[in-house]
This record gives C-alpha cells, structure tokens and sequence, in this order.
C-alpha cells in the first residue's frame, strides 16, 4: 500500500476517471442518438401541410346565425356520407341546400369546387343491381302499407277486404323475395290475416 496520502491521490484519480467514462458514455449515447434521429427518424417523418384555420366569424348571442351555421354543417356531413354511400343525387341536394342557407361558407365552397374537379363515385355492377333491389323493396313496402293502412284515413281500421290482403300479401312476399331478413315486411305479413 503506500503511503497515506498517495492512496488519497490515487482514490480521487479513480473517482475523475470513472466521470470521465460516465461522460464519454453519455456523449458516445447523445451523439448516436442524434445521428439515428438525423438519418432515419427526421427524413422519414410525414410533412404536414398546415393551413391556417380562420376561426367561424358567427356571434354566440346571435341565435339565428349560430342554428343556420350548425344546420350547414350538419347537411355538409350528411352530404359527405351520401357522396361516399355513392348516393351522388343525395350529396348534391345536401351541398346545395348548405350553400343557400350560408353561400359563402368557405368549407361548402371547398366542397364543391372539390366535386367540380373530382367525378362521383360511380356504382358497379352489383352495387347498382342491389340498389335497384332496395328501391324496389321500398316501393313494395309503401304499396302494402298503404293499402293495410288505408282503412284508417277512413276510419275503419282492421276492414280489409280480401282482394286488398290479397294484393298486399304480394307486395309483402315479393319484398321478401328480394330481401329475405326485411323486418318490416315480416311485420306487416304479420298484421295480414291469414289466407285461405
């Protein structure tokens, strides 16, 4: 062992020593971390293309103004969902129901200068198949309603004559023919009375 005061010398030489590697560790780490982040992380990153937002200029003590920009806004999205559900007749008259109650809301406007540049999802085959079936269905339907529920305009409800149950049970198994779960058209088979 030496003398006292070399073991101090030295015991404190350790001490600088094993900072100097926790350092170098910690910067060997910092800069390997920083090239990661510079080579793979930063250049791989999606750039955001940030459009400043103006804020909506409407009043909140103005009743009116505040009801007819949510009213835009709620036929804005019912017009995005009917453009996507392909139902394009739907989206316009939603679109252009929102530009007459505000003609210059800046996201309607957008809307339609985005349907003027891009075409309407188009139907295919099955789609437009399926879709008449559906039309077809609901016509079927009103028809048998109609004639169930025809008695009570006049106020005599439960008298259906049996060339009406007749023709409504038609409809109603042609409907069904076409959409065997339609849980409507089971319903209202179930209010017919029984054939025979």
């Amino acid at each position: 062992m030496g003398a006292p005061g070399t073991w101090k010398v030295s015991e404190a030489a350790a001490e600088v020593v094993a900072a100097l590697v926790v350092v170098a560790l910690c910067g060997t780490l910092a800069f390997f971390a920083w090239r990661l982040y510079d080579t793979a992380i930063l250049p791989n990153r999606a750039v955001l293309d940030l459009v400043p937002v103006e804020p909506v200029s409407v009043r909140l003590d103005d009743r009116e103004a505040v009801e007819r920009l949510q009213r835009v806004l709620e036929l804005l999205g019912a017009a995005a969902v009917f453009r996507e559900a392909k139902r394009q007749e739907w989206a316009e008259d939603a679109l252009g129901q929102a530009l007459q109650l505000d003609p210059t809301h800046r996201d309607a406007l957008a809307m339609r200068a985005r349907w003027d540049r891009e075409p309407a999802p188009v139907l295919t085959p099955e789609e437009e198949v399926a879709r008449a079936n559906e039309t077809r269905v609901l016509q079927l339907l009103g028809a048998a309603i109609s004639i169930l529920d025809g008695g009570a305009a006049l106020g005599v409800r439960g008298a259906l004559d049996p060339a009406g149950a007749a023709q409504a049970r038609a409809y109603l198994e042609e409907a069904l023919t076409l959409d065997p779960g339609n849980a409507t058209a089971k319903e209202l088979m179930g209010r017919l009375p029984p054939s025979g």
